[in-house]
């Protein structure tokens, strides 16, 4: 029973050190890192008008001391980077694509109010019956 434990602690443990890495990392940016690997939410990264903006800051991360590689992933809405975790933190790659995404002009993504669910409680999801 103890090792059935050590292993839920030990996955509770990594998972919770996962999210807080995300957290610290930005107030306003989605992201996550795990072993090496970090996937930062890049708005308007699906939009063909705008892959050479994207283009131009998965380059600025490629410069970057302990970036391996950069994808860009439409599908998920985010760069994956891979990075030695030693040289560059989580928190500094979120950081450079939120300078990156001010200097290439790639703004205007994020909704100026967040937009209603229907499960949310209030209007106009209260009045529908």
């Amino acid at each position: 029973m103890s090792l059935v434990l050590g292993l839920v602690q030990g996955w509770f443990e990594q998972a919770t050190a996962t999210l807080r890495t995300a957290a610290e990392a930005s107030p306003t940016r989605t992201s996550w890192s795990q072993d090496g690997s970090t996937c930062v939410a890049l708005q308007g990264i699906a939009d063909p008008d705008k892959a050479e903006l994207v283009e131009q800051v998965a380059d600025r991360l490629r410069a970057l001391a302990g970036v391996r590689w950069v994808e860009v992933n439409a599908a998920l809405g985010c760069l994956v980077v891979g990075h030695d975790e030693a040289v560059i933190e989580a928190a500094e790659l979120v950081s450079e694509v939120d300078d990156s995404v001010e200097l290439v002009g790639l703004t205007g993504y994020f909704a100026e109010t967040s937009v209603a669910h229907p499960a949310s409680p209030g209007e106009p999801w209260d009045t529908w019956q």
